[in-house]
């Protein structure tokens, strides 16, 4: 959608190319609000030896829960950290093919698999060019490509 923007920009003021930076302050001034407000992970306050605040975290975020036991999630992160630590310890330092193997490379995985696809399937390039080559065309309709790109495999949910 950001390529509609920046096409409709530059056919509106062709030559005010600040108002595109501009906007990139907004992104960034929505993310310092999140960040103010944002928690600390129990994770790594656990890993710091924070537990008094990874109680408090904890708390805050699932406190409301019915028969939520703070104790024994608490606990249950300070026995794999140690674990992990305990790991760490025996084989040295962590060697960098080691992120692919093993659940480590099931993990990266699982987190590159969306990026990888959007990008085998060309999704990234129409989400790029879109305007261009509708405008090489003559063929803008941006209302249409707007419901396109809204509909493309990547970001398109199935309901039942």
């Amino acid at each position: 959608m950001s390529a509609v923007g920046l096409q409709r920009l530059n056919k509106l003021h062709p030559f005010d190319f600040r108002l595109a930076i501009y906007t990139q302050w907004g992104m960034i001034g929505g993310l310092a609000i999140v960040y103010c407000f944002l928690p600390e992970s129990p994770w790594w306050l656990v890993g710091k030896d924070k537990t008094d605040k990874a109680r408090k975290t904890l708390l805050m975020l699932k406190g409301r829960v019915p028969g939520y036991d703070v104790d024994s999630e608490i606990a249950v992160m300070q026995n794999t950290i140690a674990e992990q630590r305990h790991r760490a310890g025996e084989t040295g330092q962590m060697p960098l093919k080691r992120i692919f193997m093993g659940l480590n490379g099931k993990r990266l995985i699982i987190a590159l698999w969306p990026k990888l696809c959007q990008q085998f399937v060309g999704l990234s390039v129409f989400n790029n060019y879109a305007t261009y080559f509708c405008e090489s065309r003559n063929t803008v309709q941006y209302e249409t490509l707007l419901t396109f790109q809204s509909r493309s495999p990547a970001t398109k949910t199935h309901s039942s």
